[in-house]
């Protein structure tokens, strides 16, 4: 498992070999799986299958909290 925060305006993008699950600690994000975009605050969990391209966007002016599993593990490169 991994704790990431994510600063105000920050966004990422990218794909991996791990499926991916996550659940917001606090704050709100704007999560693109594939072609689908939803809005995750506080609370909420998602997963993202593997090799579909993903991402986060910030979007509130405190960040973002979140916990995330990886299957297979991530080797942390």
């Amino acid at each position: 498992m991994s704790y990431i925060r994510l600063e105000p305006g920050e966004e990422t993008n990218h794909s991996h070999k791990s499926e991916q699950s996550g659940f917001i600690i606090n704050g709100e994000v704007e999560i693109t799986i594939g072609k689908e975009k939803r809005v995750c605050v506080a609370g909420d969990a998602y997963t993202i299958p593997t090799n579909i391209p993903h991402g986060f966007k910030v979007k509130n002016d405190k960040g973002v909290e979140f916990i995330e599993a990886y299957s297979p593990p991530k080797d942390g490169k």
